[in-house]
């Protein structure tokens, strides 16, 4: 249930603008994890539905309703911005940024961070103290608490900045498959999609899974779309898959054969 239902082929994002791109660059964001030593990400809860939508664009937000029990359809309306809306993330984006901005003399570590090292609702942050982070850390939360929003789910590259951080909750470790870590006890996260190996400081790119047994076009393609690489790290080896790909695609354009 969102913007992209469709009735009559047509939805409310056809009639809405996405406004302004208000987001960093995310490989920039990901590069500055290597500057400086102390690092940690940390998530907004259901940032979407912590902001109101106008009164006067409710009226466009309606749906239908029938819990199959009654018989009368019922006609409700959202007053949050929802997730699939087309002009949601932009409006999320300016809302907390603009927040930042009126707490930027109050609040100056959080202000920047906001700027600089947030992604929609996820936050990567790279400082040079464990104190700077934890004070950073304390700063965000304030300041998404202003606006009546959660922040949580930290994890970071030094264990000893989550110490006192159980009341904003930590982030759960990611399964990865055939990858060999430094050390099995630590977790595994994921960082602005990324796998992020917090001690040693790596990212990391499974792609094993599953045994697919016998390949298909469709399974490689499938393998291939799931290495998330901004950075380019790997690409010297994805381009070899994608290009295997290619070669399989041409051959069955050529012999006439429907993949399955």
């Amino acid at each position: 249930m969102g913007g992209a239902a469709r009735y009559r082929g047509k939805n409310i994002n056809d009639l809405l603008a996405p406004g302004l791109n208000l987001l960093p660059d995310l490989p920039a964001i990901l590069v500055r994890l290597c500057f400086k030593p102390v690092g940690f990400t940390g998530d907004i809860s259901q940032m979407f539905l912590c902001i109101h939508l106008p009164l006067e664009d409710r009226k466009y937000h309606r749906f239908l309703w029938n819990s199959g029990a009654e018989r009368e359809t019922k006609v409700y309306q959202f007053q949050r911005y929802l997730f699939e809306n087309v002009g949601s993330l932009v409006v999320a984006n300016y809302v907390v940024k603009e927040h930042a901005e009126c707490h930027r003399e109050e609040l100056p570590l959080a202000w920047k961070t906001v700027r600089n090292a947030m992604l929609v609702d996820d936050v990567l942050e790279v400082v040079q103290t464990v104190e700077e982070a934890r004070e950073t850390i304390h700063q965000l939360v304030e300041l998404h608490q202003k606006a009546g929003m959660s922040l949580g789910k930290w994890a970071s590259s030094d264990e000893s900045v989550l110490e006192g951080l159980e009341s904003t909750g930590q982030t759960k470790g990611v399964d990865l498959y055939h990858v060999e870590v430094c050390d099995p006890r630590r977790p595994i996260l994921k960082a602005l999609g990324m796998v992020w190996d917090t001690g040693p400081d790596l990212f990391h790119f499974d792609t094993a899974g599953e045994d697919p047994g016998s390949w298909t076009r469709r399974k490689m393609a499938s393998v291939v779309a799931r290495i998330f690489d901004p950075l380019g790290l790997v690409s010297p080896v994805v381009i070899i898959a994608r290009s295997l790909l290619q070669c399989c695609i041409r051959v069955q354009q050529s012999q006439g054969i429907v993949d399955v």
